[in-house]
C-alpha cells in the first residue's frame, strides 16, 4: 500500500517518519508496516519553512510601556521573546529597550511689578505657583514648577512742613523750597519706590511788643520772667511750629502812695476810687494811676455833724408881757455863724442868746453855718398862755416844787379849783388864785401816785371862763 503526504516544519523543527527523520525539505520514500504486517510506502514532501529573527532597539521615556507579545517592559534592558511568524514559526523578537526619564524642575523667582518671566509658551507677571511641561533633552516631560514672587512697585505720598532755612533729602535731592516734588527710589527688593513729596516751607514770625507793668509784677516770655524796665530777646515757637522771634521792650512802672485829709458835711459823702465814705476815719484805698499801676491813698476824713438846738427859758409857754430867753446851744465850734428869725421884738444878748417879748404864739428859728460850710438848723414854738398847769410835784419838804398850783398872770379870779384822787374823792379845793395843794389831806400825807384837776378860771385877756382838766404825778 502506498500514501503521498505533504507536511510542512519550522526550519527549527524535524520531522520523524518510522525510522527516518527529516529536516531539510525534500520528498522522501518510507516503507512503514501495516498494522497487519504487510509493507506500507509512504512518500512524503516534505516542506521546511523559515523562523524569524527580529531584533529592535526602543526608546520611550519612563511612564510609557512597550508590549512584545504578551510582555509589557517598562524598564531598560533587553528582552528575548518568540512570537509566530507569518509561517506560523517561531519569529525571535530581541527588543533593547531604553527608558529615559523625566526632568522636574523647581523655580523659585522673584522680580519687580512690570517685569515677566516665561516658562515655555506661558508668561508670568504676577506672585503665584505655576507648573509647566515641557520637552527636556530627551524629548521626555520636563516639569518645571514655579514659585514666582513678584515685589509691587512702591508709591509714597508724603507731606512735610519744615521753616525756613531747614531742609528735607529725599534719596540724593534735597529740597528746601515749597513745592511738589517726585523721586525715584529703590526699596529693599531694589524695585522702584516712587516718592511724591509735597513741601511747605513755613516762615519764622516776628513780633515786637511794648508792654508795661508795674513794679512787683512780672512778664512771662516763654520760659523768662521779667520784672525790670528793658528790651529783651526771646525765640518761641509760632502756630506753624517755627520760630517766633519776640521783642519785648517793657516799661516798669512804680506804685504811688498818697495821703489825704478830708472833711465833709453830715449827709454828705466822700468817694474814694470803687468805696464811698459818709462817716468819720482812718481808709485806705487802692486805685489805678495814671501808669495804670496801684495807687494807695490813705484818707483821713472827718465828718462835720453840726447841731443846734433852741432852748427857752424860763418856757416855752409864756404870758403876755413875759420876755423869753431863747439859747442856741452848738454841737460844734462857735466860730460857726449864727442867724435868728424872725427878728423883730428881740434883743442879742451874746453871740448865742437873744431876748424875745411876743405877742402871740410864734416860731422862732435858727441856722449856723460852720467855718467848713457846713448847715444846721433848728426851731421853737412859744405858746401864749393864760394859765398853765404843772405835771408833777414833789411835795418833801427839799423847798422846790412844794405845792401843786395854778401858774400865769393872765387870771383875773378862779371859779373852781379842785384835786381828785384815783377814786373820786375831793382831796383839796380853792378859790383863791394863790393857793394850792401841799399834798395833804386831813393832815395826811397822801401817796404817790396820779391825781385829778379841774380848774375853772376868767382870762384877764378875754374874760372869759376857761375850765382846764387834767392829771398829774405826786411824787416824794
Amino acid at each position: 500500500k502506498s500514501k503521498v503526504q505533504s507536511v510542512s516544519i519550522c526550519s527549527n523543527k524535524s520531522y520523524t517518519i518510522g525510522t527516518h527523520t527529516y529536516t531539510v525539505p525534500g520528498t522522501y520514500q518510507d516503507t512503514l508496516n501495516t498494522f497487519i504486517g504487510c509493507d506500507s510506502i509512504v512518500t512524503t514532501n516534505l516542506i521546511v519553512k523559515s523562523t524569524t529573527s527580529f531584533s529592535q532597539n526602543l526608546i520611550f521615556c519612563n511612564g510609557n510601556t512597550v508590549v512584545v507579545g504578551t510582555h509589557t517592559y517598562s524598564v531598560s534592558g533587553i528582552y528575548l521573546d518568540t512570537l509566530i511568524n507569518h509561517f506560523g514559526c517561531d519569529s525571535f523578537v530581541t527588543t533593547n529597550l531604553t527608558i529615559k526619564h523625566r526632568s522636574f524642575t523647581n523655580l523659585v523667582n522673584a522680580f519687580c511689578s512690570g517685569n515677566s518671566i516665561q516658562v515655555g509658551t506661558h508668561t508670568y507677571t504676577s506672585s503665584g505657583s505655576f507648573s509647566d511641561t515641557l520637552v527636556n533633552y530627551l524629548n521626555c516631560d520636563s516639569i518645571i514648577t514655579l514659585q514666582l514672587t513678584v515685589y509691587p512697585k512702591v508709591s509714597t505720598n508724603l507731606s512735610s512742613t519744615i521753616c525756613q532755612g531747614q531742609s528735607i533729602t529725599i534719596g540724593t535731592h534735597t529740597y528746601s523750597v515749597t513745592g511738589n516734588y517726585h523721586d525715584t527710589l529703590s526699596t529693599y527688593h531694589n524695585c522702584d519706590s516712587v516718592v511724591n513729596l509735597n513741601l511747605v516751607v513755613n516762615k519764622p514770625s516776628y513780633k515786637t511788643l511794648q508792654l508795661a507793668i508795674c513794679n512787683g509784677s512780672a512778664i512771662t516770655i516763654g520760659t523768662h520772667v521779667y520784672t525790670i524796665s528793658g528790651t529783651y530777646l526771646d525765640t518761641l515757637v509760632n502756630a506753624v511750629n517755627c520760630d517766633s522771634v519776640i521783642t519785648l521792650n517793657l516799661t516798669v512802672n512804680n506804685s504811688s502812695l498818697f495821703s489825704q485829709s478830708n472833711s465833709i458835711c453830715y449827709g454828705e459823702k466822700l468817694t474814694v476810687g470803687m468805696h464811698t465814705y459818709d462817716s468819720s476815719g482812718s481808709y485806705i484805698d487802692s486805685i489805678i494811676n495814671q501808669f495804670g499801676c496801684d495807687s494807695i491813698i490813705h484818707t483821713n476824713l472827718v465828718v462835720i455833724r453840726p447841731a443846734v438846738k433852741i432852748v427857752a427859758s424860763p418856757d416855752t409857754l409864756f404870758f403876755l408881757g413875759e420876755s423869753i430867753s431863747l439859747k442856741a446851744i452848738l454841737a460844734h465850734s462857735n466860730d460857726s455863724i449864727l442867724t435868728w428869725s424872725p427878728v423883730d421884738r428881740t434883743q442879742t444878748i451874746d453871740k448865742t442868746t437873744i431876748s424875745t417879748t411876743p405877742l402871740n404864739n410864734s416860731w422862732y428859728y435858727i441856722k449856723t453855718t460852720t467855718t467848713e460850710g457846713c448847715l444846721a438848723s433848728d426851731s421853737i414854738f412859744l405858746v401864749l398862755v393864760d394859765i398853765v398847769m404843772p405835771n408833777a410835784f414833789t411835795p418833801n419838804k427839799d423847798g422846790q416844787n412844794e405845792v401843786f398850783i395854778a401858774k400865769g398872770r393872765a387870771v383875773s379870779s378862779i371859779e373852781e379849783f379842785k384835786i381828785y384822787n384815783r377814786w373820786g374823792e375831793t382831796v383839796f379845793e380853792t378859790t383863791d388864785y394863790n393857793l394850792g395843794w401841799d399834798g395833804n389831806y386831813k393832815n395826811t400825807p397822801q401817796e404817790v401816785g396820779t391825781y385829778y384837776f379841774v380848774l375853772k378860771a376868767i382870762s384877764k385877756n378875754t374874760g372869759e371862763s376857761k375850765t382846764l382838766k387834767g392829771n398829774f404825778m405826786l411824787v416824794r
